[in-house]
């Protein structure tokens, strides 16, 4: 059994180590447009390499198993992505809730988020989230970047109480 891990690892240790930086890098906030852009050129690969190995019947099964470990590391990457973006999803939501209930009990908005008990700044580090809120409109702003792509956010509608989706 260990020879074949030993055999299995040594015949694919150049895809596993592109694979395990391919999740690495890839899986960062803001970097899934990358990530689109290389699988798409794995994808040419596989179609190449297959190909390439459609008379050698001893490589077809190599050539499986490396495109099963690529396959999984960028599906590895979207479900990463997918993941963090319904955190965020979710941590904007009970903001948003905790907002509406500032301006139930008191009949204003808050000015702030440390108004209403939270760290504005580390929200503004942690997830891109900002709150604006100006007299003159009388009608907050609550923004967060999707963890997609940088130019892609999602504003909440205070007087909807919905989630706004917005590209640049």
């Amino acid at each position: 059994m260990r020879a074949m891990i030993k055999i299995f690892f040594k015949k694919n240790l150049y895809v596993i180590l592109s694979s395990a930086l391919f999740i690495a890098f890839m899986s960062q906030r803001f970097y899934a447009v990358f990530a689109t852009i290389f699988t798409f050129f794995i994808i040419i690969w596989i179609i190449f390499s297959f190909f390439l190995t459609l008379k050698n019947q001893n490589k077809r099964k190599d050539l499986l198993t490396k495109i099963l470990i690529l396959i999984s590391s960028i599906i590895t990457v979207f479900c990463i992505h997918e993941h963090r973006s319904s955190i965020d999803r979710i941590t904007a939501e009970n903001i948003a809730t905790l907002v509406k209930k500032y301006k139930e009990d008191h009949g204003v908005y808050p000015v702030d988020l440390d108004t209403i008990g939270l760290n504005g700044q580390r929200l503004k580090e942690d997830l891109m989230l900002r709150y604006w809120f100006t007299s003159n409109d009388n009608v907050p702003l609550l923004v967060y970047a999707s963890t997609w792509m940088p130019v892609d956010k999602f504003y909440y509608d205070f007087q909807n109480n919905v989630w706004v989706f917005h590209s640049e």
